[in-house]
C-alpha cells in the first residue's frame, strides 16, 4: 500500500439558499453559516469540500442567494489548504445554472456536475495534488432525473416504471464504479462517491422541504449498490445527518440549518473525513444555531405556558403554534396573537389540528394548503369525500400516474415544484 499524505475532506449538502419560511427570507442565516463554514475550513485545514446537492432552494434562485454561493466558492478556494471543491446538483437545483460557469470555476479547482453527463465516465473526477499526482478519485454523481434513467414505453405499468427507475440508478452507479476502479492507481488512493437520493436504510424523509424524488415514492436505493471499494459515500437530499443502514462510510451530512419547524430540535452537522494510508476517520462537526425555530403545542393552557416561557427567556425565535386540545376553539389566531403582544419572538404559523375538514383548515387559515405536498392534498380529499377504503388504492395509483405525466411534461425537462 502506498503512503499518501493525510487528506481532509468536508462533506455538506442541502444549503437551500434562497429558501423562505412562512414568507420570511433566510439569507441572514445562510450568510452566518457560510462565514462559520469558512472559519472551520481554515481551522481544520480542509483540503477538499463536497457539496452534495440542493445548493439552492429553487431552479431560479435570486441574485442574493447566488452571491452567497459564488462568494463562498471564491473565498474557500483561496484558503491555503483548500485545494478542491466538488459540487453536484440536487433535485431543487437548475443543472444549467450550476454548470454555466463550470469552465471558469475549474480555474479555481471547483468542479461542478449539475446533471447526468452524456458520457457517464465524465462524472469521475481526478483530484491532483500540487505535484500533479492523483490524490483522490471522486465519482461526482448528481441527482439523476427520470429522463437520465429510463426510456418510457407506451402502456407501461406504473410498477414497471418504478422498477426501471431503480434499475437505471443501479446501472448508473455500476458504470461509475467500474470507471473508478479502472483509474485507481493502487489501493491507497482514496475513492469518494456522491449522490443525491434516498438510500435504503435511511430515515427522516418527512422533513419539510424534502420532495419525493420519483413519483410513487421510489427512492430506496440499496446501499450495497454503491461501489464496495469506496472509502466514503457523500449523500444529499435528506435533512437529518445519519449513517445509512448502519454503514459507517455511507452518510448524509444533512442540511446545515433547519429548513422547517419539524427540524427545529435536530442538531445540524457537517462531516469532516480524514484519509491517511488507506484508512478514513469520520468526525461530525456541530453547526451552531443561527436562528432559533420553536414549536409550541398543546391545549390553550399549554400554549399560553409555552409562549410565556419564551417571553421570560427573551427568546427571539420564530415560532409555530399548534393547538391539539379536544375543545373546539373559535378565534384561535386572535387568542394566540393576544398572548404574543409585544413579545420578542414572532409567531409565523398557527395550526389547529382538530379542525373538522380540509375546507375548514383552508378557510380559517389554520393550515395553508400551499404547505402540503400533492399527496397530502389528495389524502385530505379522500377523507373529505369519505371514499370507501376499497376504492382508495385504485385512485391513489391513478393519481400517481397523473402526477408522473405532469412532472415530466415540461419542455426543459425540469421537475416542477
Amino acid at each position: 500500500m502506498s503512503e499518501y499524505e493525510k487528506l481532509k475532506l468536508l462533506h455538506t449538502s442541502d444549503w437551500h439558499l434562497g429558501a423562505t419560511l412562512c414568507g420570511r427570507r433566510r439569507l441572514d442565516e445562510a450568510e452566518a453559516f457560510v462565514r462559520w463554514l469558512l472559519q472551520l475550513l481554515e481551522k481544520e485545514q480542509i483540503n477538499i469540500v463536497i457539496i452534495a446537492g440542493d445548493v439552492f432552494d429553487s431552479v431560479m434562485p435570486g441574485n442574493a442567494a447566488q452571491e452567497i454561493y459564488y462568494r463562498f466558492l471564491a473565498e474557500a478556494s483561496a484558503l491555503p489548504d483548500c485545494r478542491h471543491i466538488v459540487v453536484i446538483g440536487g433535485n431543487h437545483d437548475s443543472p444549467s445554472l450550476l454548470e454555466a460557469p463550470a469552465a471558469l470555476l475549474e480555474r479555481l479547482n471547483v468542479y461542478v456536475t449539475g446533471e447526468a453527463s452524456e458520457h457517464l465516465t465524465d462524472e469521475v473526477i481526478e483530484l491532483c495534488n500540487r505535484s500533479g499526482r492523483v490524490e483522490m478519485l471522486v465519482g461526482a454523481v448528481p441527482y439523476l432525473r427520470d429522463r437520465d434513467l429510463r426510456s418510457s414505453a407506451e402502456g407501461e405499468a406504473f410498477a414497471d416504471k418504478e422498477q426501471n427507475l431503480l434499475n437505471g440508478l443501479v446501472n448508473h452507479y455500476s458504470i461509475i464504479g467500474c470507471e473508478l476502479e479502472k483509474r485507481r492507481l493502487d489501493s491507497g488512493t482514496p475513492v469518494v462517491v456522491t449522490g443525491h437520493l434516498f438510500a435504503a436504510g435511511a430515515s427522516g424523509n418527512n422533513d419539510e422541504g424534502v420532495r419525493d424524488l420519483y413519483v410513487g415514492g421510489l427512492a430506496a436505493f440499496p446501499g450495497n449498490a454503491f461501489p464496495a471499494f469506496a472509502d466514503y459515500v457523500a449523500l444529499g437530499h435528506l435533512h437529518a445527518a445519519q449513517k445509512v443502514g448502519g454503514s459507517d462510510y455511507i452518510r448524509y451530512s444533512g442540511s446545515p440549518v433547519p429548513v422547517g419547524f419539524n427540524e427545529c430540535k435536530r442538531q445540524k452537522y457537517v462531516n469532516v473525513v480524514e484519509f491517511e494510508s488507506g484508512s478514513c476517520k469520520i468526525i461530525p462537526h456541530e453547526v451552531p444555531v443561527f436562528r432559533e425555530l420553536c414549536t409550541v403545542s398543546g391545549n390553550m393552557a399549554e400554549i399560553e405556558a409555552g409562549l410565556t416561557e419564551l417571553r421570560l427567556k427573551n427568546s427571539h425565535a420564530w415560532v409555530s403554534v399548534e393547538y391539539t386540545g379536544d375543545e373546539l376553539i373559535a378565534g384561535l389566531r386572535d387568542k394566540v396573537n393576544a398572548m404574543c403582544e409585544d413579545a420578542p419572538f414572532e409567531v409565523l404559523r398557527i395550526r389547529n389540528s382538530v379542525a373538522q375538514t380540509f375546507h375548514d383548515f383552508a378557510c380559517q387559515n389554520y393550515e395553508d394548503p400551499a404547505e402540503l405536498n400533492p399527496n397530502e392534498v389528495f389524502e385530505r380529499f379522500l377523507e373529505l369525500r369519505a371514499i370507501p377504503d376499497e376504492q382508495r388504492n385504485m385512485l391513489r395509483e391513478a393519481y400517481s400516474e397523473i402526477l408522473y405525466e405532469y412532472h415530466n411534461a415540461g419542455s426543459d425537462g425540469e421537475l416542477k415544484s
